[in-house]
C-alpha cells in the first residue's frame, strides 16, 4: 500500500507534465478519454489527498501555468494563490503577470506583483512592466517605476532597455543617462557573478542601441571581474555567459583565448569544469570559424562522453554552415570516441546524443548506426522520432514513415507497464 501511495502523485505530475506539452508532441494521436477538466479535476483531488505541500504546489504550478496558456488568466490566478509554497507561488504568479505585461495588462500586473513575496520575482515584474510602459508611450511612468525596483540586477536590466527605447527615438542624451544609471545599479550588487551577468546584458544593450564603444567597454568591464572569482563553478559559470550571451563574443579571439586559458589553469581537482568550460570554448570556435583550434580543443576534452557529445554538437554548426565534410569528420570522431567508453550506461547516453545530431544534420547513416548500437527502447524511440522529425521538416515522406515506424516499434517493445504510463 505504500508503495501506491508513493506511485499515485508521481502518476499524476506526469500526466499533467504531459499535458502541458505542445499538442504536436503528445500521444496519442485519437482523443483521449478523460477530457481536459476531468483530468485537472482528478490531479487536482490526487495533490489534497497526498498531504505533501511540495507535491502539491508541484501540481498546482503546473495547472496554473497550463490554464494561462489556455488564455484563461482568471482560473490559472486561481489555482496559482492556492500553492502552498511561497518558493513555488512566487515565480508562477510572476510568470503570470509578465506575460500579461505583455499583453496590455500592466496594471493587473501591477497589482499582481504587490502579491509576490520575494524580491527577486517582484523584480522581475516591475521590470517588465516598466519597459511595458515605455514601449506603450506612457514615458514618466516607466522611468519612475524602474527606479522603485530594489533588485539591483532587473534595476539595471529594466534602466538599460528603456535607454534602447529613447535611443531609438532620438533623445541621445537621456539614453545616455539611463545607461549610467543602470550601470550604477549593476555596481550595487553584492554577487560577483550577477554583476557580470548584469553588465554583460546592459553591453547587450548598448550594441542594440548602436553604441558600439560602450558596449565593447562595459564588456571589458565583466571581463576583468572575472579575475576575482576563486571557486571553479561559478567561473565555468560565468564564462559560458560569456561566450553565449554577447553577440560578438564567438567572433572575438581573445575572448576565446581567455577562457582557454581560465580553463588550462584550474587544479586537477577541477576536471569537470575544466572539461565543460573547454567544451564551450570549442563550440565558440566552430561558430566563428576557427577550425584548428575547435579540433584541439575537443581532443583536449577529458571526458569521454563530453568530448563524443561536443563533437556531435560541433557538427551541427558546421552543417548548418555548409561545412559538409568536417560536418562529416566530427560526426565519426563522436562515434569513435563513444567506443572508448567503457560504462554502458554513459555509452548509451552518448550514443543517443549522436543520434540525435546525426539526425538533425541528415546524416541517417550515423542515426541507423546510433541506434543499431542502442539497447535501451526509449533511447532508440528518442532518436529515431528525432530523425522521423527532421524528415517530416524535409518532407521526405519515405524516410519519415520507416523512422516513425522504428519509433513505434521500439515503444511497443517496452514491457514494463510503469514505463508504458509514463510513455
Amino acid at each position: 500500500m505504500k508503495d501506491i501511495k508513493i506511485f499515485f502523485p508521481f502518476v499524476f505530475i506526469t500526466i499533467i507534465s504531459y499535458a502541458c506539452q505542445p499538442s504536436a508532441l503528445r500521444e496519442p494521436a485519437e482523443p483521449h478519454p478523460v477530457t481536459a477538466e476531468g483530468l485537472i479535476a482528478s490531479a487536482v483531488y490526487a495533490a489534497e489527498r497526498t498531504g505533501s505541500d511540495e507535491v502539491k504546489s508541484n501540481i498546482l504550478r503546473r495547472i496554473a501555468l497550463m490554464k494561462h496558456a489556455q488564455n484563461d488568466t482568471d482560473a490559472a490566478l486561481d489555482f496559482a494563490v492556492q500553492i502552498p509554497s511561497q518558493s513555488e507561488k512566487d515565480p508562477t504568479i510572476a510568470d503570470i503577470a509578465i506575460s500579461i505585461t505583455e499583453e496590455d495588462e500592466r496594471e493587473r500586473a501591477r497589482s499582481l506583483a504587490g502579491q509576490i513575496q520575494s524580491d527577486y520575482h517582484r523584480s522581475r515584474v516591475l521590470a517588465a512592466i516598466a519597459v511595458a510602459y515605455e514601449r506603450a508611450e506612457e514615458y514618466r511612468r516607466g522611468r519612475e517605476l524602474a527606479e522603485t525596483i530594489t533588485d539591483p540586477n532587473y534595476k539595471a536590466r529594466a534602466l538599460s532597455e528603456i535607454a534602447v527605447i529613447y535611443y531609438a527615438g532620438g533623445y541621445g542624451d537621456l539614453a545616455s543617462r539611463l545607461f549610467n544609471q543602470a550601470l550604477q545599479a549593476a555596481g550595487r550588487e553584492q554577487s560577483i557573478t550577477h554583476h557580470i551577468e548584469t553588465l554583460l546584458y546592459i553591453s547587450q544593450k548598448y550594441n542594440e542601441a548602436g553604441q558600439r564603444q560602450q558596449a565593447g567597454e562595459v564588456f571589458s568591464s565583466a571581463l576583468e571581474l572575472t579575475g576575482q572569482i576563486r571557486n571553479e563553478q561559478p567561473l565555468v559559470n560565468v564564462w559560458i555567459m560569456i561566450l553565449e550571451s554577447y553577440a560578438q563574443a564567438a567572433q572575438n579571439h581573445s575572448i576565446i583565448e581567455n577562457a582557454v586559458e581560465a580553463a588550462r589553469g584550474m587544479n586537477d581537482e577541477a576536471e569537470y569544469y575544466r572539461d565543460e568550460l573547454l567544451s564551450r570554448a570549442a563550440i565558440a570556435s566552430s561558430k566563428a570559424g576557427q577550425y584548428d583550434g575547435m579540433n584541439e580543443l575537443t581532443d583536449e576534452i577529458g571526458d569521454a562522453l563530453l568530448r563524443a557529445t561536443t563533437a556531435a554538437h560541433i557538427a551541427v554548426i558546421l552543417g548548418d554552415d555548409g561545412e559538409n565534410e568536417r560536418a562529416d569528420d566530427m560526426l565519426t570522431n563522436a562515434l569513435a570516441v563513444s567506443e572508448t567508453i567503457t560504462g554502458t550506461t554513459f555509452r548509451q547516453r552518448t550514443l543517443r546524443e549522436i543520434g540525435r545530431h546525426a539526425a538533425a544534420l541528415q546524416r541517417f547513416d550515423t542515426v541507423e548506426t546510433a541506434i543499431d548500437k542502442l539497447d535501451d527502447p526509449h533511447s532508440i524511440a528518442d532518436v529515431a522520432a528525432h530523425a522521423a522529425g527532421t524528415a517530416l521538416d524535409k518532407e521526405n515522406e519515405d524516410v519519415f514513415k520507416r523512422y516513425m515506424n522504428k519509433t513505434v516499434a521500439a515503444l511497443d517493445s517496452v514491457d514494463d507497464p510503469i514505463a508504458q504510463a509514463d510513455r
